[in-house]
């Protein structure tokens, strides 16, 4: 339990976002098992390796935050261009294996909308105008 701020109201936000980060999660997790599975992969080793792999991606997240509070989205690496090219290929590869690509491709649209909008050069983190 976690004391939030006095207004009532508060709690229910943070709940609706924490609840949207796992669910997120467990959409990336399906989307794994799923695209390892055409392939013949059991869900149990292909998760093993997700987890692994999402350990080391989550550090990312608390500078992501930052960027966003600041509303400061410039970056040297990783940027919104090469994160729309990359999940393109990605949901490309991803229906080549016969499987559907429901919970990515809205991901897609938000990152294109960075790039048509003059932002590639920005961080990924500035996905989170496309939601705003």
């Amino acid at each position: 339990m976690e004391f939030v701020g006095s207004d009532a109201g508060l709690a229910a936000v943070y709940d609706v976002a924490l609840l949207s980060g796992m669910y997120g999660m467990f959409a990336g997790f399906f989307q794994t098992v799923a695209v390892g599975g055409s392939a013949g992969i059991d869900a149990v080793p292909v998760t093993a390796l997700l987890v692994r792999w999402l350990k080391e991606a989550i550090a990312a997240l608390p500078g992501f935050a930052a960027e966003i509070d600041a509303g400061d989205y410039r970056t040297e690496t990783s940027n919104m261009d090469i994160n729309a090219v990359g999940l393109a290929h990605i949901l490309t590869a991803t229906r080549a294996q016969g499987v559907g690509v429901d919970l990515l491709a809205p991901l897609q649209a938000l990152f294109e909308q960075q790039v048509s909008e003059g932002h590639g050069a920005e961080s990924l983190s500035r996905t989170i105008e496309s939601l705003r």
